[in-house]
Parts: C-alpha cells; sequence; structure tokens
C-alpha cells in the first residue's frame, strides 16, 4: 500500500489533477475543497474527499479530524495548493489558519 496524502485546492487546476493521478497511481488521497458541490463532485468520481477551507481556522481543524478518521489517525504527506505569503498572491492564508497549519 503506498502512502496516504492530503491535497488542498482540488475543485480544479493542478490540485484536481493531482489529486486524480495520485488516486490512480494507487496512493490514498484525501482530497479537499472549499465548496460542498466541489465535495461531492470528487466524491462521486470515487476520491476521499472532505471540506476545508484554509481562511477559516474552524474548518481546518474539522478537515484534518475527518482526514485522520480517513486514513486511520495518519497521513503522510500535504500538498497545499495555495500560497502563503508573496505580494502577487490575490489571497492569503489568515494568520489563525497559518498558525493551525503550523
Amino acid at each position: 500500500m503506498k502512502e496516504t496524502i492530503l491535497i488542498t485546492g482540488c475543485s480544479s487546476g493542478i490540485g484536481r489533477l493531482c489529486a486524480e493521478q495520485l488516486h490512480e497511481a494507487g496512493y490514498t488521497v484525501v482530497a479537499s475543497c472549499r465548496k460542498p458541490e466541489d465535495v461531492a463532485t470528487l466524491q462521486q468520481q470515487g476520491l476521499n474527499c472532505i471540506q476545508l477551507d484554509l481562511d477559516d481556522t474552524d474548518s481546518i481543524h474539522q478537515g484534518i479530524e475527518t482526514c485522520l478518521a480517513i486514513t486511520g489517525g495518519a497521513y503522510r504527506c500535504i500538498i497545499q495548493q495555495r500560497c502563503l505569503w508573496p505580494a502577487w498572491c490575490p489571497r492569503r492564508l489568515t494568520y489563525s489558519g497559518l498558525a493551525a497549519a503550523i
């Protein structure tokens, strides 16, 4: 059995592609999206998917608890699709969200 990976930002783009490809390669993937409808779409494709909003500390805590429940208490890697600090980044992780992520 291959490693378990949590990936944020899986509603589209690189995050979604990573989740789909790693799942197909045999990894246990826990994908995450902000919107419930995106979570449902990925679940219908057979992926483990949770709702997780990196701007919301409560959502981070709940998302990690759900991830740990899915994975039996552990995951090996997190792939975060969102930048944290660059000035050109249009969205930033909140301070409380960053503190929870560290």
